[in-house]
């Protein structure tokens, strides 16, 4: 009898208890073209336990390459790490002057800078004072549900419980109010989830100079 009633309690407390959802959300144009690289985010209405989400411990990289930042777009969660190497040999001059993370690193020819944490949700935009093409973005957000698009415009989310959310698709160069589009969706959804941005996207500026000569070597 005992063991049929624990049996019930158990059953009741799994009926309550958020369902855990999977599916794939595709990101589109106006013209219904897949859109790549696009950060996509939810934020719960919910209250989310936390802790079944821990941040990642190893620091992620921008890497300083053929001078150019890669990746162009980098998304993480709020408190995680992130590095940036410098892998050219010749010296580079990173900073971020306004955003949530504010910083200036001289990077010497095949270096790497320390750890920085990201701990309030924002954009940093990174450029280099040597190089004043290079540009990149890091995307921090406030929850454990984000990610870039694919080449086919798809990010898959696992493990999300059920409830209202505000789905976020952010990009620097997306033409609206704070680079983004938001919408509200109540999850789950049996079928894939379409999202069409609205507004123009401009294209990435060009990573290269017109200029092809060298300053500041020994800076």
């Amino acid at each position: 009898m005992k063991c049929v009633k624990r049996l019930s309690a158990w059953l009741v407390l799994l009926m309550l208890a958020p369902v855990a959802w999977a599916s794939q959300v595709t990101v589109i144009d106006n013209n219904s073209k897949p859109l790549a690289n696009m950060v996509v985010y939810l934020k719960p209405s919910i209250t989310v336990d936390l802790s079944a989400f821990p941040i990642p411990e190893t620091p992620q990289i921008v890497r300083q390459k053929d001078k150019q930042f890669s990746p162009y777009i980098l998304v993480m969660r709020a408190g995680s790490k992130v590095a940036i190497t410098n892998e050219d040999n010749i010296s580079h001059h990173v900073y971020s002057a306004a955003g949530v993370k504010r910083f200036s690193i001289k990077m010497p020819k095949q270096s790497k800078s320390d750890v920085l944490q990201m701990t309030k949700a924002g954009e940093v935009a990174l450029g280099c004072n040597v190089h004043d093409w290079m540009s990149s973005y890091l995307k921090v957000v406030d929850t454990p549900f984000y990610g870039l698009t694919d080449k086919d415009g798809n990010i898959h989310f696992n493990s999300v419980p059920s409830g209202e959310y505000q789905l976020v698709v952010w990009h620097p160069q997306l033409q609206a109010e704070a680079q983004q589009q938001t919408s509200q969706v109540t999850l789950p959804k049996k079928d894939p989830l379409t999202i069409k941005v609205t507004a123009d996207i401009l294209p990435i500026p060009q990573q290269k100079t017109i200029d092809e000569f060298e300053f500041w070597e020994s800076y």
